[in-house]
């Protein structure tokens, strides 16, 4: 009796341990999952453009009028998705992006003497995209809470500055690259919200159009860091 007392007891302690080590963070199929919460948009360096006078005579040197070194900084903002689980393994996304960073060009060698001077303005960014996700089931992590993913897609982008002058000719598009960990602090066999947890990206941006301030240039690089809420349903 006393044995089987026992036996009862070890299953009892055993139970929560078996079920911990069952967790998996790979999504079921056909499900969703929808995330919210901060971005970080790396800066672009539009390097020095120089403008001259150049003279009717062509053998004349031409005359530097000014130089302007300009410059976008790094970008904060809100980051969304909204996620279909194709298979546990598959999923299709649409995100959108804001982010709000300063421009600035920096007048220096001004042919009438002027004092060198920054002008900045600030610049709104958008970027809607669509995305492929391929959760890494195989490499999940932490008691089976932590699921890395690798993800890649496209989208539109468009940039506005506070008086919206940069509306008519700017869109562009934007490509972008890159993975992360969802991490689930509450998982659930069943019920409408299955999961809460913490999601994190990095990812590089490569946009053409947009504000551009190079003419010879027709692409840009971007680093972007993300950190957002997560829901499973």
């Amino acid at each position: 009796m006393s044995g089987a007392r026992t036996l009862v007891w070890l299953i009892l302690a055993l139970t929560p341990v078996t079920a911990a080590a069952q967790q998996t963070p790979a999504p079921r199929a056909r499900s969703f999952e929808l995330s919210a919460g901060g971005i970080a948009l790396g800066p672009v360096d539009f390097g020095t453009a120089t403008a001259s006078l150049i003279a009717n005579q062509s053998a004349a040197p031409e005359s530097t009028l000014f130089r302007a070194d300009s410059r976008l900084g790094a970008g904060l903002g809100l980051d969304g998705r909204l996620a279909f689980n194709i298979t546990r393994a598959l999923a299709v996304e649409g995100g959108f992006v804001w982010t709000r960073a300063t421009l600035e060009s920096r007048i220096t060698s001004d042919v009438e003497g002027v004092p060198d001077v920054t002008l900045a303005q600030e610049l709104d960014t958008y970027f809607i995209e669509a995305s492929a996700v391929w959760h890494l089931n195989g490499l999940a992590f932490a008691g089976g809470r932590a699921l890395p993913f690798v993800a890649g897609g496209a989208g539109y982008m468009r940039q506005l500055d506070d008086e919206q002058m940069l509306t008519n000719d700017n869109p562009g598009t934007v490509y972008h690259a890159g993975g992360g960990v969802k991490y689930f602090f509450l998982q659930r066999p069943r019920g409408f919200i299955r999961g809460l947890g913490l999601r994190g990206d990095a990812r590089l941006y490569v946009r053409t159009g947009g504000v551009e301030l190079d003419q010879d240039r027709t692409r840009r690089n971007q680093w972007a860091v993300a950190a957002a809420l997560l829901v499973r349903f």
